[in-house]
């Protein structure tokens, strides 16, 4: 939320009612999704990392350099080896959220 300056994201609980308009089925509690162009009927959808590195193309600047990784096929695994021990990342605080931006 820090970086996304421009709000183009809105953020939803995996478990929440916003989600369930969009997918069907069970989803990983330990993931990202991304949904992109939403107004459309059919929006794309991105998991896990090829979600997060095109979360950072779409912010643009030098993010977008970044972005281009979401491009790589396999980087998964290495998302998800990140995820599960992200606390040793961020540190013991969560960050601080604008809750306009936090969907039901």
């Amino acid at each position: 939320m820090k970086r996304d300056t421009s709000h183009l994201f809105a953020f939803a609980p995996l478990d929440g009612k916003t989600i369930e308009k969009w997918l069907d089925g069970p989803r990983e509690a330990n993931t990202l999704i991304l949904l992109e162009n939403t107004e459309s009927p059919h929006p794309k959808t991105w998991t896990a990392a090829k979600g997060a590195f095109r979360i950072l193309f779409l912010l643009g600047g030098k993010w977008k350099l970044i972005g281009w990784l979401y491009l790589i096929p396999g980087l998964d695994l290495f998302y998800h080896l990140f995820a599960r021990h992200r606390h040793h990342f961020q540190g013991a605080t969560a960050p601080d959220l604008d809750k306009s931006r936090l969907l039901p």
